[in-house]
């Protein structure tokens, strides 16, 4: 299998010149972490913009200065294991596909690949990262938002006095708090008050999360008050298959990993899974 079998051959693109708020407003409409920038004249591939990029530098309006101008690209022709070995060891999640002209012609998502681990038995414990970040359930909020600005991680395991995991924390998590005034939000945000309902609710994390950057304090409420506490985790032994169909299920992209006292070992996500296509 190649690329050209597994890409999407119509991926949603940005376009440049282009604004914070016109890829803001793709990202959030079709749920997307990031999105492939090509020029509006030609359609030539320039590079990726992605969400952390856009908040990272909240003051930039300009795509072309927030994009990554020379990201990791593949044609058509590459094989699966080689596609799989890009996404773990660079640990990006989408790879734009190219012509030898540089025209962007698909686009490859790490989920693209989680289906095709089907019948893969082997046990995660092969694969998993020991890395991760637990946070102590009383910890405030304020806190917490500043470990993930430091961290860049996704999500956060949440541990009880005994060590025992008892939720997870997500960026979203947070946002959800946070009270803002949307004909604001809606105005510097570009949006019109005639924008479709469906819009604004599909904008409100991006706002949150904007304003949780720049402009209001979170409350100082411990974090086991707004985590998610069934919480969908994994043991060393469960298979690759298994967790893979887990991801899918449930649209998540990361899973905590108990050990064989129930307590966290490690998480493993969906580039990590992407190592097991090498064997």
């Amino acid at each position: 299998m190649r690329a050209n079998d597994l890409m999407d051959k119509d991926p949603v693109i940005a376009e440049i010149p282009s604004s914070r708020q016109e890829v803001l407003k793709l990202l959030v409409k079709h749920n997307l972490p990031a999105l492939p920038v090509v020029k509006a004249e030609t359609k030539k591939f320039t590079g990726i913009i992605t969400r952390d990029r856009i908040f990272e530098q909240v003051e930039e309006e300009q795509i072309a200065l927030l994009m990554e101008s020379d990201p990791i690209t593949i044609e058509a022709e590459e094989d699966l294991k080689t596609i799989a070995s890009i996404l773990s060891r660079h640990r990006c999640r989408i790879i734009p596909v190219v012509d030898k002209q540089m025209n962007l012609v698909g686009l490859i998502r790490s989920t693209n690949l989680l289906e095709l681990l089907n019948g893969n038995k082997k046990p995660i414990k092969e694969f998993m990262t020991s890395h991760s970040v637990p946070i102590y359930e009383e910890t405030p909020l304020p806190v917490v938002m500043e470990i993930f600005t430091l961290t860049k991680e996704d999500a956060l395991p949440v541990l009880d006095k005994s060590a025992s995991l008892v939720g997870v924390a997500t960026e979203g998590d947070l946002f959800r708090v946070i009270h803002i005034n949307e004909r604001v939000a809606k105005s510097e945000l570009g949006m019109g008050e005639d924008e479709d309902q469906w819009t604004w609710e599909g904008m409100r994390d991006i706002v949150r999360f904007y304003y949780a950057t720049s402009r209001i304090d979170l409350p100082p409420v411990p974090v086991k008050e707004i985590m998610v506490k069934q919480v969908i985790c994994a043991s060393k032994q469960s298979g690759v298959e298994e967790v893979a169909n887990k991801m899918l299920r449930h649209n998540i992209s990361q899973m905590p990993v108990l050990n064989e006292s129930n307590k966290l070992s490690g998480l493993i996500d969906e580039l990590d899974l992407m190592k097991a296509f090498d064997q």
